[in-house]
């Protein structure tokens, strides 16, 4: 390529924010040290006949691609016949069957999971990224299974424990291993169901508060630990922490739902901060939902203070003008973070 329409593209990728001065001086140094091929150089055999990727490019794709949705496709005849069986059958298995059953169904995802997720093609590891996320599941139901036919572990929620924290402890491994997106939302599912069963078994009071509160705590923890490259990949745990701490105040006015205007004062808070951090940090995953927080919990909050007179109208016109004005605080601020972040 010519060193001016080169200059030229970096320029405007440049100007544009897609890329960063340092990449620009790296592309450029590439981009000069690379040979120089001329037209001519290319014998006649190579023009003639061209290697196999080069041939049949789309031919190579499309074998994939076909083995990827049918296995898609097996997955959902396979989980429509369990669902089948579990509320149809599932009391006449027995405690063997049903372990047998679960554990059967686990053991065939991980391992088509894991053997999938090695192989180089796109299509197999996103496959096997799917298998493994379902593996994760069916391990903690299956644990959840066998610590309720165990005598010392088959009372209260103490199964709900067993299955919840086995999901995470497993989830995390397949993580470290699979840095996947997928599994990191199989991490986080699994770490938030145990967090509810320990504080169901073993509290009796304000249960939905401690939920709530943890999932705030543990939601901040986790952003903060996926901005500083602890929890990879980085969008997907800024998704995850903001889901959690933008729940928390909704499933903490539950507990004490005549009186939840501190709550939802408390969601309004959490969702400026997730807007503010976006904005700050340049990242988009906390902006959708902080928009996302403005629009459920400010409605609620005039709702509550205004129940007896225009509640309903009120909310229902602020929500419909926050609607629009946070899709386009979205839509102006989106392409800024993308430039923010390609710079940082």
């Amino acid at each position: 390529m010519d060193e001016l329409v080169i200059e030229e593209l970096l320029r405007d990728w440049t100007d544009s924010g897609l890329i960063s001065p340092q990449q620009a001086d790296g592309i450029r140094s590439f981009e000069n040290a690379r040979p120089t091929v001329h037209p001519g150089a290319m014998t006649a055999s190579s023009e003639a006949v061209p290697t196999t990727s080069q041939a049949t490019p789309e031919a190579q794709a499309r074998i994939p691609i076909i083995g990827e949705a049918l296995g898609y496709v097996g997955g959902a005849l396979a989980f429509a016949a369990l669902t089948a069986i579990v509320t149809q059958y599932w009391s006449d298995l027995g405690t063997a069957g049903q372990l047998l059953l679960a554990a059967v169904v686990s053991a065939a995802c991980l391992t088509g999971g894991w053997l999938l997720s090695s192989l180089e093609p796109a299509q197999a590891r996103r496959l096997g990224g799917f298998l493994l996320f379902t593996g994760t599941a069916a391990f903690g139901f299956f644990a959840g299974l066998a610590a309720d036919a165990t005598p010392l572990l088959d009372s209260g929620d103490l199964p709900w424990v067993v299955g919840a924290g086995g999901a995470f402890a497993l989830g995390l491994g397949l993580w470290r291993s699979r840095t996947t997106s997928l599994q990191l939302v199989a991490v986080a599912l699994a770490l938030a169901s145990f967090i509810a069963a320990v504080i169901t078994e073993w509290t009796s009071h304000d249960q939905t508060v401690f939920i709530g509160a943890s999932y705030l705590v543990v939601g901040i923890v986790w952003a903060i630990l996926g901005e500083m490259q602890f929890i990879k990949p980085r969008t997907t745990a800024w998704a995850m922490g903001s889901l959690a701490v933008l729940s928390a105040p909704q499933i903490m006015s539950l507990e004490m739902w005549e009186h939840t205007g501190g709550y939802l004062l408390l969601g309004c808070f959490v969702s400026a901060a997730l807007l503010g951090v976006a904005l700050w940090l340049g990242r988009g995953g906390p902006l959708g939902f902080g928009a996302a927080g403005i629009v459920i919990y400010v409605p609620q909050l005039l709702y509550e203070l205004f129940e007896n007179t225009l509640g309903v109208p009120i909310a229902l016109l602020v929500a419909g003008v926050l609607l629009v004005s946070m899709s386009a605080v979205v839509i102006v601020a989106r392409p800024r973070l993308g430039r923010k972040s390609a710079q940082s």
